[in-house]
This record gives C-alpha cells, sequence and structure tokens, in this order.
C-alpha cells in the first residue's frame, strides 16, 4: 500500500468511525475514563500531581463536574446493557449544570502517570472552561482533541513505514485502536506513540548501512523518552532499535547497540525522577493504608503468598479473552455483533501481513527480536497490573485486559510477518479488496453496536 493511500484511508476512518464513536459514546462508557478526565482537569489546573486529603491522593473538582459523573456513570451502564433512551445520546445526555462556588473532593486512583499522554487533552480543557462552565462540553473537546492528536501521531507512523504499512494500517483502524482515541484516554495517545515509534525503528532498519548521526541520535532519545514518560510498561519497545544492526549486515552494530542502551536509560532515568517527584510531593505511595481506592501493592508487601496463589486463576480466566479484548472495544452486551466482528478483525489483520510479506522481508534477528520485545511487554504489562492494581485490601490477583498489548503488537508483527513471493496482480487486487472489505465491516460492526447501545439488543 503507498504512503498517501495508507494516509487518506486512517483519515477517512478518523473523520467518520473516529468521530462517531467520540458523539455516540455516553460520557464515561469506559470505566477508566472518569480517572483519564479527573487527571486532565488536574492537569488543566496546573497541578502536575495528585493532592492528599483525608489519606487519599485526588483531586479537587468543582462540585457541577462531581455531579456529573456521578448522574453519567449510571447512565452509561445502561448502555452498555442496551438500555439507553435515544434521549441520552451525546451532548442531550445532561443539563447544563453550573460548578458551585465550593469545591468537592474526588478520588483520583491509578499510578503515577506522567503529564506527557494527557497534556494535549488539558490545553483542551483550558480552552473551554475560559468560554463554558459545562464540564461536559470539557469531556467532549478532551476526547476529539485526542483524536485529534491521535490521528496526526498514526499519520506520521505510515508515511514514516515502509515495511509494514498496511499491517500498521490494520491495527491503527481495529475498533479498539479507535474506541481508545476517540475517548478522554492515555491509551489512545500511547497507541500512536507506539506505532510512530515502531515506524520510525522499522524505518532506520530499511536505510544504507551507516552509524546514526548527530540527528538520528537526538530523535531516538526523544523519542524513546516519550514512550516510557507516556507509560513505563512499554520501555521494551525502546529494545527494537536493536533490529537495525539486525538487519543491515554492512552496518557496524556497537554505535547502534550503545545508542540503544543510551536510549533506554536516558528514558528510565527520567521515568525514576517523575516517579521520585511524584511519590515526595504527593506521599501517595502508604504502605499503611488500606484504602481500595488507593490502589497500591501493600498486598504484595503485607502478603505476596497469598496474592501470587490466584495469579494463575486469575490468567486463566482472561487469557480467552485476549482475542477479543485486543482488538474489540467490548462496548455493550451485543454478543452476535461481536462474535461475527472479532474474526473478521483478525482476519484483516493476516491479509494484512500477507500483504506486507511480498516486499518486507525480515531477518530470521529482526523476527526473533519482534517476538522477544513483544512476549517481554506482556509478561512486564501482566505483572504491573497484578501488582500495582491489587488494592490493599484484596487477597485476589487482578488481571490485565488485551487493550494493552495493542501497542506491542507491530513488533509481533514484525515477528510474524511471512515471506511471500511475488503476488500476481490479479491475487494483489483480491487481497486488497479483501482487506478493505474487512476492516470496513468490522469498524461498521463496532457502530452498529454503538447505536444498539441505544435501541436494541438481539
Amino acid at each position: 500500500m503507498s504512503r498517501r493511500a495508507a494516509v487518506c484511508t486512517l483519515i477517512a476512518f478518523a473523520a467518520t468511525a473516529g468521530l462517531a464513536l467520540a458523539v455516540l459514546g455516553p460520557a464515561f462508557s469506559w470505566g477508566d475514563e472518569v480517572t483519564h478526565f479527573l487527571r486532565v482537569l488536574r492537569l488543566s489546573k496546573g497541578q502536575p500531581v495528585r493532592s492528599i486529603e483525608d489519606g487519599k491522593a485526588g483531586v479537587e473538582i468543582e462540585a457541577g463536574t462531581r455531579s456529573l459523573i456521578l448522574r453519567a456513570l449510571p447512565r452509561a451502564k445502561a448502555w452498555r446493557r442496551c438500555a439507553a433512551p435515544i434521549s441520552q445520546l451525546g451532548l442531550a445526555l445532561h443539563p447544563r449544570i453550573r460548578p458551585r462556588a465550593r469545591p468537592v473532593f474526588m478520588v483520583e486512583a491509578g499510578p503515577a502517570y506522567s503529564p506527557v499522554g494527557t497534556a494535549h487533552m488539558s490545553v483542551a480543557a483550558v480552552l473551554v472552561q475560559s468560554v463554558s462552565d459545562r464540564p461536559l462540553l470539557v469531556l467532549y473537546a478532551a476526547r476529539l482533541t485526542n483524536l485529534a492528536v491521535w490521528t496526526i501521531l498514526c499519520m506520521a507512523a505510515l508515511w514514516l513505514s515502509s515495511g509494514l504499512r498496511t499491517t500498521l494500517l490494520a491495527l491503527l483502524v481495529t475498533p479498539q485502536s479507535l474506541y481508545m482515541a476517540a475517548t478522554c484516554s492515555v491509551d489512545g495517545f500511547m497507541n500512536g506513540v507506539a506505532f510512530l515509534w515502531t515506524a520510525l525503528v522499522l524505518h532506520l532498519a530499511r536505510e544504507p548501512a551507516r552509524e546514526p548521526g548527530r540527528l538520528t541520535r537526538g530523535i531516538v532519545i526523544i523519542g524513546a523518552t516519550v514512550v516510557a514518560l507516556t507509560k513505563l510498561i512499554y520501555a521494551p519497545l525502546i529494545l527494537l532499535l536493536l533490529a537495525v544492526p539486525a538487519g543491515n549486515l554492512g552496518v557496524r552494530w556497537r554505535p547502534w547497540v550503545r545508542l540503544c542502551a543510551i536510549s533506554f536509560g536516558v528514558a528510565t532515568t527520567v521515568v525514576v525522577a517523575w516517579l521520585s517527584y511524584n511519590y515526595a510531593t504527593a506521599a501517595f505511595f502508604d504502605l499503611s493504608s488500606v484504602s481500595k481506592a488507593r490502589h497500591e501493592p501493600t498486598a504484595w508487601l503485607q502478603n505476596p503468598m497469598s496474592v501470587l496463589a490466584a495469579v494463575a486463576s486469575t490468567m486463566t480466566t482472561q487469557i480467552p479473552n485476549w482475542r477479543i479484548n485486543t482488538v474489540w472495544a467490548g462496548t455493550t452486551q451485543c454478543l452476535e455483533l461481536l462474535d461475527f466482528g472479532v474474526p473478521l478483525i483478525w482476519v484483516g489483520f493476516g491479509v494484512a501481513l500477507v500483504l506486507d510479506g511480498e516486499s518486507f522481508h525480515p531477518t530470521a534477528k529482526q523476527r526473533l527480536l519482534g517476538i522477544v520485545v513483544f512476549l517481554l511487554t506482556v509478561v512486564i504489562t501482566i505483572a504491573a497490573a497484578i501488582v500495582v492494581w491489587t488494592p490493599a485490601t484484596e487477597t485476589g490477583a487482578i488481571g490485565v485486559g488485551g487493550r494493552y498489548f495493542l501497542p506491542a503488537m507491530p513488533a509481533l508483527a514484525l515477528g510474524l510477518v511471512p515471506p511471500m513471493p511475488p503476488l500476481t496482480r490479479h491475487v494483489h487486487r483480491v487481497l486488497r479488496m479483501a482487506f478493505s472489505s474487512l476492516i470496513v465491516a468490522g469498524v461498521g460492526l463496532l457502530l452498529l453496536e454503538y447505536v444498539a447501545g441505544y435501541t436494541w439488543c438481539g
């Protein structure tokens, strides 16, 4: 697929399906959107870390915003049950709520995210708050801004990519990817950054053999730092930089290995500095806390064996769902649409790999590196979710959804792309038509699922 065709296809999906998802989705239809929205509001007030009140970490918000959240959550649950009245669609969901003079405190759960993945939405919040006092408008502005920034990052990734362009496009327009981009969430930004980083690495790996110049070193170090600062669990993606010497026999491997080590070191150092500042300022890490809202790994530190014993059973229940929630948003209970849409998405991903395999032939070392990086990211993600997200009063393990693996899927594709011989023009045309039909059908079924939340559920 050409650069222009891939970029135009992405823009078309973002401007139609992405915009529809951002508008059709009820406020806080995705459970974690509340936490991300609170982070956006906090950053819009110039507060980089959470406040502490009565031993809990959170943020002060206007009473009207709290009222919006409390009223929206039950209606979002009704939408997921396909029982939301059509009158609750979009901005009609809530009347105008004027904030009261006295702010209220709400707990902001989650780990200590840096402002990198949320700053763009906070800027949008500041602009909207300067002209309106409706918190719902702030939420939708954050969604649309996130979608726009995600689109720009992914356009750059597709333009830069020269090896797995069709596969990257297939992953970018999966319902899960579009859904995350169209919500108030750091995950959409993380997906865009991860895909752009992978495209940059593959671009460097296919260039003529040479050592990294000053500009290349600067771009690589900044890119690696942004990846780690957005979400530390994806720091293993920095190791993909080793694909450059692994795929080019004429290049000296030591400068690239050194650059990879420096990039990883700088990125992790910056993240550790941020975490140290966060915990020192907000006093969030408190081993004596028994509050479930804290979501700190107290249970592990106090009784690690009791939690560890639950990991196997938790993973047993989670693994079968990964094939679904890696690519599908899972918004409502319309299982007919889900059961039909998920296979279409995976078949489209396979067709994209075949199309890329005709012109992209990674070496055995690059394939092995891609698979190792993917598996390492999965293991670290699962471990981090189990440890960090296990509330202090729980003795069971917390599972992890497949959507967390989406940023590492291009690395897996690097290892799975089949070595295809040149395809005939007729076969190539058929595969392209099949690919286009599959991704359009998959996203179309997701849009039907969104509408079904307001109308019917078979």
